[in-house]
This record gives structure tokens, sequence and C-alpha cells, in this order.
């Protein structure tokens, strides 16, 4: 059982140590060879340069490209910015510091929104996990996506701080406040909007207005950017991502989008008929499948326990999301502390899985292509929705009982 007021100060200590040792990394490696230059952070700093200078043309991908080109590094290459508008905006600040500082800065930022995901889900991160987490919140640090979006100063860390706050007023009975403020992950709408559908299904009316309200205040901050034909250059970027058009290598590279980096089920099919289909009829593939699978969660979440639905509709999620990294795994820290110690054997197998499988890919795959073999991840994310979905944690629910939901 989740102990609330267990110390911290384990915690603080890790977080500590671990923050220090990333700091000297990126200062003694990442920087020095200029690796920094080319993580994705390049991507967020170009966007809140341009959101602070010239808004209009926020989703320009020739502007986007001078100024990658022009503040980060001149290597001909551009990744393109395609969330919504609204998260250019907490870019702007960074932007007035030149790109090296700017990363810096990052880091830190992310390190302190690992310590907020800590004690915002206190309860749930001082679950004891076997193996991972033996102490409060040390399951954190213990998965490698952590260390991934912190090295690519990207905003996952967000993401997760945004989930965990969600699933804290749930617990609460605060379901209207809850949809607001997942509302505020739009800027990935792939994940907000496939999250908030399946947690509609369980929770109702309440959390839909909730989502409403907060999709309308997101709506309201992205509208000057979209002004001025801006919508058609976010919709070209999302069509390029898609690579519904062409698959080659060079649009790949073009977009900076690797099927075989994504751990959900569109990398999943491309691992196994990527080769074999054409670029459309892969797209059609992958959209027939992710529509089977949605409809059976959207069945399957309404009948789970709170806990469960929650968890479920995480990974559901992330399988579905038609672009995912290895980054944005970092999400999955939730649902895998919520499923806790008492999970079936199945389920902590699976949870095993999802811990220790970015490690061996990192030690066993090649260094490039950055990412190779992380669609493998899909695998165990696929059969965690079934063991939840099929109801094999239905000991857990009943174990951990009604105070845990209160």
């Amino acid at each position: 059982m989740p102990q609330e007021g267990a110390s911290v100060r384990p915690f603080m200590w890790v977080w500590l140590t671990y923050t220090i040792l990333i700091l000297l990394l990126a200062v003694s490696v990442w920087i020095p060879n200029g690796l920094h230059k080319e993580f994705d952070f390049r991507t967020l700093y170009a966007a809140g340069v341009l959101a602070r200078t010239d808004p209009s043309h926020l989703y320009d991908l020739s502007l986007q490209k001078a100024i990658q080109q022009t503040l980060v590094k001149r290597d001909g290459l551009v990744l393109p910015f395609g969330h919504l508008a609204d998260e250019a905006l907490l870019f702007v600040p960074f932007s007035f510091f030149n790109y090296k500082t700017a990363y810096t800065l990052m880091m830190f930022f992310n390190a302190l929104l690992i310590a907020l995901c800590f004690l915002t889900a206190r309860r749930e991160f001082s679950t004891v996990v076997p193996l991972w987490q033996p102490r409060a919140g040390l399951a954190i640090f213990a998965f490698l996506p952590t260390t991934i979006a912190l090295a690519q100063g990207q905003d996952s860390l967000i993401s997760l701080l945004i989930l965990c706050c969600t699933w804290k007023l749930l617990r609460q009975n605060r379901d209207f406040a809850a949809g607001a403020v997942l509302a505020i992950l739009l800027f990935k709408p792939h994940l907000a909007l496939l999250l908030g559908a399946l947690l509609a299904f369980h929770y109702g009316w309440r959390f839909v207005r909730g989502f409403a309200a907060g999709t309308a205040v997101v709506a309201a901050c992205c509208f000057p950017f979209l002004s001025h034909g801006g919508w058609k250059g976010l919709a070209r970027i999302l069509m390029g991502t898609s690579l519904v058009s062409s698959a080659d290598p060079n649009q790949q590279v073009s977009f900076a989008v690797y099927p075989w980096t994504m751990p959900n089920l569109r990398g999943l099919i491309y691992l196994m008929a990527g080769r074999a289909l054409s670029a459309r009829v892969l797209f059609a593939v992958v959209c027939l499948g992710s529509l089977i699978l949605l409809v059976w969660g959207m069945f399957v979440v309404r009948k789970l326990r709170s806990r469960n639905a929650f968890a479920f509709s995480i990974v559901m999620t992330a399988l579905l999301s038609y672009n995912l990294q290895p980054h944005d795994l970092v999400i999955l820290l939730l649902p895998m502390v919520l499923i806790g110690r008492d999970a079936t054997k199945a389920l902590a197998r699976c949870r095993d899985a999802i811990f220790g499988l970015p490690i061996a890919l990192l030690i066993f795959t090649p260094p490039t292509p950055h990412g190779a073999g992380f669609a493998l991840m899909s695998v165990p994310l696929l059969a965690s929705a079934i063991f939840l979905g099929r109801g094999t944690a239905q000991a857990f629910g009943e174990a951990t009982g009604c105070e845990q939901e209160a």
C-alpha cells in the first residue's frame, strides 16, 4: 500500500545526485562535443524565438530552419515544431539566452519538473515496486526515458506533471478541474485528445465539460499564432510527420520522423510490414488497427476501477499516439506505479519489461540510427493494455480497495 507519509529524504538525495551527474555529463560531454546542438531542444528553442519575434510565422518551416541554422548549428538539419502554439510561449524566456545557456537552463527546468511530479503524486510514487522502486520516487530515475528527456531537452516531463495533476484531482473527485488541467496537454494533441476521449468514457460529463473549458482557453492562446495562414503551416508539418505521402529515408530525415524509434502501434506495424507496404497502404493499416484498438479501449475503460482506468488510458494513449518518441515514454511512470506491487504476475512482468527493455536497447542496439529498436517497446505496452483490459488486475483493484480512490 502506498505510504503518502513516506520520507522524501531518500528521494531528495537521489534527485540531487542525479541532477549533478546529468549536468556534469552535459558540460563535460554533450556541450563540448556539440551534441546538444543535435538534440530535440533546438526545435523548442527556435519556436520560442519565433513566438517572441515573429509569432504569425511560427509554423513557417523555412523560418524554423533559418533560425536553427543561424542560432544553433549550420548543419542543414531542421527539426519541425508541430505542437500547438501555446507551448511555444513557455520557451520564450529561454529564447533570450544563447543556445548553450538555454539548453543548460532547460536541464535545470526538467530536473525541477521531476521533483514536482514526485511531490504532486507522492502517494503513488511512494508505492514499493519490486526491483525498480525500493524507496519513494526512485522508479523515476531507474526509467531510462527520464534521462533521454533531460538529455534531449524535451518537454515530456511537462506532460508527466500534467498527468500527475489530473490524477490527483480525479482522486479527489474534482472531475471538472481534472478535465480542464488535462486540456493543457493539448500542446501535444495526439496525446491529449486520445487520453481525454478514454477518460471521458469512464468519468462522464463533468470531466468532458472541464476538458471543453480548458480547450477553449488553449484555443484562445493559440489563435493569434494560427491567423494569417498559420494553420496551413501547422497542417503541412503534421501531414509531413505522418509520412502518408512517402516513407522514403529522405522524407524521414527532412521531418525527423523515424518509425523504428516509435514505441507504439505505428512502430510495431512498421517493423512487421514497413518494407512490404507502400506509405499510403501502411498509413491505412495503422489507422485501421488504431481504430479497432480505440473502440475496444473505450468499451473496456468504462468497466475498470478508477486507478486501473487511469493507468489503462495512459497505456492505450501511448500505443495509439501516431507520433511517439522514446522520451515520451516518461508518461508511463504514472501507470506503472498505479499498478503497484499488488499487480498480477502478468502485469508485473510487463512492467519489468517496460523498465528493463530501454536499458537493453541502449546496450545491445547500434548507436546509429538513434533510437533504433525502440518500436519493440510497443510489445509490453500492448500486453499491459490487454491484461488490464481483460481484468487480470481485478485482484489488484480489490486489494487496494476504495481507500486509495478516496
